[in-house]
């Protein structure tokens, strides 16, 4: 680093002055290594532009990412209202057909007694041909 904390000095084994003068003194010290390096400086520059375009790349991935979920909830939202309707066709579609169910068997009740009814006619028919066929 550019310079140190006392607390890290300390932890080193210096005084906390960075190495200069004595403990009781008055001088204060600040350690300067390493910023004058061209290397450093370098390395400083080429760093930074690279941090700004991977934040800037990274931005980028998020607005769109952001933009597609706004897309998708959209998209969601037209298909869960497509969906009510639906569900709306298909309640009545089930009230019809219970009212087409139960009118149904009505007219099969209907049916059962007119056929019922029938029975002693459709009896008293076949004994007249049976009787007719024995005779001739």
């Amino acid at each position: 680093p550019a310079y140190s904390t006392p607390q890290a000095a300390v932890a080193n084994g210096d005084s906390g002055l960075g190495g200069c003068g004595s403990p009781g003194g008055s001088s204060v010290a600040i350690d300067m290594g390493g910023i004058g390096t061209p290397g450093e400086q370098q390395q400083q520059t080429f760093w930074t532009p690279r941090s700004r375009k991977h934040r800037q790349e990274e931005m980028s991935q998020m607005q769109s990412t952001l933009a597609e979920l706004g897309g998708m909830f959209q998209k969601f939202t037209a298909l869960v209202a497509e969906q009510g309707e639906v569900i709306e066709r298909i309640d009545l579609d089930t009230e019809a057909a219970a009212i087409n169910a139960e009118s149904a068997h009505v007219q099969l009740q209907k049916y059962a007694k007119y056929v019922s009814s029938n029975r002693g006619l459709i009896i008293k028919v076949f004994a007249v041909l049976f009787f007719l066929i024995v005779l001739f």
